[in-house]
């Protein structure tokens, strides 16, 4: 049967199984003080980790569920080439994807991965983003840069999340292709779920920066000479 839980507050002892029962699952059996309520200190506070590195996840021992957020890198911006009024495209944000789940299903250490941010064009389109990845459970692809040149194409999306325990996948927005009209200012970064792209000036202008995780960089913007892009953000796990 289904019942709520709530600390200090009277139970029956009925209402569980007892801890002499020999049960597979009575050491989660909840215990009552001496009063018959459920003791507060059998209510413990989630634990939570940031990742914006590479590393190993460990499975603490009195864990019972997962929540798992996955951004994956944005791309770099493109930038403008020699033409006056030349603008780089916009690097693609990374895609996002969410697990939630019983924290016996994972194996007690799970390796981490976090995507980098794509690199910053330089005469040159912007670079890709790195994928994020929880294991086998989850695996983000990142955003792709945006290209160099008058209107260069903005950076397209790295698709959806893959793995076994994908709940939710949110892919990248692309990146916006760049202007080649005199006063316009495009070549905007992709928006993340958990990042927003960057948004470039008007003039010679090097590409706008992007914000918070896995958002695509701006492209590079020319009035009368050559300017780079933006880097995009780099990803993140949040366990």
């Amino acid at each position: 049967k289904y019942m709520a839980i709530v600390a200090n507050q009277t139970a029956l002892a009925s209402d569980f199984v007892s801890e002499s029962a020999g049960t597979a699952d009575q050491s989660k059996v909840p215990k009552l003080n001496p009063s018959g309520k459920l003791d507060a200190s059998f209510f413990k506070g989630p634990i939570v980790r940031v990742y914006t590195a590479n590393a190993t996840w460990t499975k603490p021992s009195s864990l019972v569920a997962v929540l798992v957020e996955c951004q994956a890198a944005g791309g770099g911006g493109g930038s403008s080439n020699t033409t006056a009024n030349g603008q780089g495209g916009g690097g693609a944000a990374g895609t996002w994807a969410r697990m939630f789940t019983l924290a016996a299903v994972l194996t007690s250490t799970v390796a981490i991965t976090v995507g980098i941010g794509g690199t910053a064009g330089s005469a040159s389109a912007g670079g890709n983003g790195g994928l994020s990845s929880f294991g086998a459970y989850i695996s983000c692809p990142g955003g792709n840069g945006g290209s160099r040149g008058i209107a260069g194409a903005g950076g397209g999306s790295g698709g959806e999340a893959t793995g076994t325990g994908v709940d939710l996948s949110v892919p990248g927005q692309a990146g916006e292709i760049g202007t080649s009209i005199a006063g316009n200012t495009m070549g905007r970064g992709g928006d993340a779920m958990l990042g927003r792209g960057g948004v470039t000036g008007g003039g010679d202008s090097g590409g706008g920066s992007a914000t918070g995780y896995g958002s695509g960089g701006g492209g590079g913007r020319n009035a009368s000479g050559e300017q780079d892009g933006a880097a995009g953000k780099g990803g993140v796990i949040i366990v």
